[in-house]
């Protein structure tokens, strides 16, 4: 009665979940170029109120579609909370002078020569206008606090006005907006999905809808408690916990089945309930260390000292102890209801053919030894190999117009990559003084190369100019970069840049900053923070093992055999040339945690028999390996259910666990029982 009480409470807490999609709040640390982003959004707020709207046409150099496009600029200047749009016809001569599309010499041309033209004399303005003609950007400055979802709705009612062009929002405002939106219905669904999978899988695996029905009830209980502690804390769900959900069905449906086999097996001899409590004198000690080794894994997160990741450091393992209360609970309750009259059914016939194997390997310790050690320094060769980088691809929703609208833009060249380079008041007093405008413009003219200036100087001059800080302090220079697919070519294009002010003596009055320059420049510090993570996770563990079982040799070996896939997986990601990303670091680090569950149920099984080395092995693999077999088929297809995210990078994180724990599988039923005979005595 407790147990329903406390789901029906827990579900009315559902409704107030919410979801935090912003990119930079994931990267929020204590470096210091967060902290000079950090200043950069209090001082100007450009970053967090700013839109970018990508307009194209089939000719935009044509006339009459020109026009029109000066029309919608103007509209958009005129709406309410807008400060500045920055547009092909605010970008100045190279003297900063006047527009130059003004300049009387380029006014007079056609239509089609001044884009070009533009595009070859003006600073940034092959940023601004593609190739064919056929596409612009727009950058809407708003003011502080506005409220954006009005501005979007009136942005998009323009839109359907101005037929002639196709209008679309494709700034980081949108990204975030949009990922929001994905991350919500992606709990959700993925969530329900791979709910339905585990159950389907379940029952498919023992052969019964009693069994699938006792094996479901606790994960369920346990999901639904962790939901509404984040509801009920005002925790929001951001791109890392989004993967805590469908990691919680999986774990909670493998424990409940390691449980259930246990029981089912004392059934055949003992009632319903003392069969529920011999299991768990079995079984309880290595469910408590697959959960508590999944969590050492979520904790080392911590290490990154990323606020984001610190968070899922806490509410991983958080949600494990609830799934594990909800096993010790519910459990116990369902399996003594439902299989109170039943009789036991033979297991899967596949399962003994894959045992039967195993136990012919076995009989092999020192092929499978030799094996396994040209195995582990062959892989051992890739640690580290694969690259850290960030990609923009993998946090952009795949069902809608906004990815290929991003990828347009990065074939274009399009500026689409906002990035400001911010400057100190070079004279410390009030107003843009001659000193000020002699030293602005000379940091323009680096900044573009010496192309020009991107900006007149005389923005900086005008009543609350959005370019300049709120306590006059700093002034931001708008500087369209292109995206890229990586995170190389931002990174380049602003060392250039780095690189001149430096040379110039400005290198203390000046840095570079913007939401995808952050990303840039963290993520892959952050991933190396995670491999740290990683290691120590790695040691953690070895070291638990061995106070638990009392035994170094078998904890090395259980560790051994769960960290060959994971280089596996960073082998294969490094032979193909697909670099490292968040998502990617974050899943092998947890893959390791889950992966290493399979060596602890065996070595824990082996330590309960009795007899030979040979007879203890066989009779490890009897009991405890269908339950092997049956978490880990459930773990991947329960798994599979992230492939229908709209977010690219949580398939991307099922695809690299679910690969780690197949061959988590394979290690532990053909490498370490011989591996356990080889290195143990009689």
């Amino acid at each position: 009665m407790a147990v329903a009480l406390s789901c029906l409470i827990a579900a009315s807490q559902l409704p107030s979940l919410r979801a935090n999609s912003e990119i930079v709040d994931a990267l929020a640390s204590r470096s210091p170029a967060y902290a000079e982003f950090d200043l950069f959004r209090r001082e100007f707020q450009l970053g967090q109120y700013e839109e970018v709207i990508l307009v194209r046409s089939d000719d935009l150099s044509r006339d009459e579609t020109f026009r029109v496009f000066e029309d919608l600029v103007l509209e958009l200047q005129l709406l309410d909370h807008v400060r500045q749009v920055i547009s092909v016809f605010s970008l100045p001569t190279s003297d900063g002078e006047m527009a130059f599309l003004s300049r009387p010499e380029i006014s007079a041309l056609s239509t089609k020569s001044q884009l070009e033209r533009l595009r070859q004399e003006a600073p940034f303005g092959a940023r601004f206008v593609d190739g064919g003609h056929t596409a612009t950007l727009l950058y809407v400055i708003l003011a502080h606090g506005a409220d954006q979802d009005y501005l979007v709705a009136a942005i998009e009612e323009l839109g359907a006005s101005f037929s002639a062009l196709q209008i679309e929002l494709v700034g980081q405002a949108e990204i975030d907006r949009q990922v929001a939106q994905s991350l919500l219905s992606d709990n959700l669904i993925v969530t329900t999905v791979a709910i339905v999978i585990c159950i389907i899988a379940s029952m498919v695996t023992l052969r019964s809808w009693r069994a699938a029905v006792c094996c479901s009830a606790a994960p369920l209980v346990g999901l639904l408690w962790y939901l509404a502690c984040l509801s009920a804390t005002g925790t929001e769900i951001d791109l890392f916990m989004t993967v805590i959900p469908s990691v919680l069905i999986v774990l909670g449906f493998t424990d409940s089945m390691h449980f259930f086999y246990a029981s089912w097996e004392a059934r055949r001899d003992l009632s319903a309930g003392a069969a529920v409590r011999l299991a768990f004198r079995k079984v309880a000690i290595a469910a408590g260390l697959t959960s508590l080794t999944t969590a050492i894994a979520f904790a080392g997160f911590a290490v990154a000292g990323n606020e984001a990741l610190s968070k899922l450091a806490f509410w991983g393992p958080a949600g494990l102890t609830l799934e594990l209360l909800a096993l010790g609970l519910v459990f116990p309750l369902t399996f003594a209801f439902l299989f109170a009259n039943e009789s036991p059914v033979s297991q899967p016939a596949t399962y003994r053919q894959w045992l039967r194997l195993a136990g012919v390997v076995a009989q092999r310790p020192l092929t499978v030894c030799l094996a396994t050690t040209v195995l582990f320094f062959g892989l051992l060769g890739f640690a580290g190999a694969a690259v850290p980088t960030f990609r923009l691809d993998e946090h952009i929703p795949r069902d809608g117009q906004l990815r290929e609208s991003i990828a347009f833009l990065r074939d274009a060249e399009l500026g689409g990559a906002s990035v400001y380079l911010v400057a100190e008041d070079f004279d410390g007093q009030p107003g843009l003084s001659e000193n000020d405008r002699a030293q602005l413009e000379k940091t323009l003219l680096l900044a573009s190369a010496g192309s020009g200036l991107p900006l007149p100087v005389t923005v900086f001059s005008a009543p609350e100019s959005p370019f300049t800080s709120t306590s006059g302090a700093y002034r931001a220079i708008p500087l369209p970069m292109p995206l890229s697919s990586d995170s190389d070519s931002l990174l380049s294009a602003v060392g250039d840049i780095e690189a001149r002010l430096r040379e110039a003596g400005l290198a203390e009055e000046t840095y570079l900053v913007g939401h995808s320059l952050l990303a840039a420049q963290l993520v892959p510090d952050i991933i190396s923070d995670l491999r740290m993570a990683f290691y120590g996770a790695l040691l953690a563990v070895t070291l638990l093992l061995w106070w638990v079982f009392g035994n170094l040799r078998h904890a090395l070996l259980a560790t051994l055999v769960s960290v060959m896939p994971i280089l596996s997986v960073e082998a294969i990601l490094a032979i193909s040339g697909n670099g490292l990303t968040l998502i990617g670091s974050l899943a092998l680090t947890l893959a390791f945690g889950i992966a290493v569950d399979d060596s602890i149920h065996f070595m824990n099984r082996l330590r309960q028999e009795n007899g030979s080395t040979a007879e203890r092995i066989s009779g490890a693999l009897k009991v405890a390996g269908p339950p092997m077999i049956g978490t880990s088929v459930i773990l991947v297809a329960g798994l599979a259910a992230t492939a229908i995210s709209s977010v690219p990078g949580i398939p991307i994180f099922g695809l690299l666990v679910g690969s780690a724990i197949l061959l988590a599988l394979l290690a532990d039923l053909f490498l370490l029982p011989g591996l356990v005979r080889w290195t143990t005595r009689e």
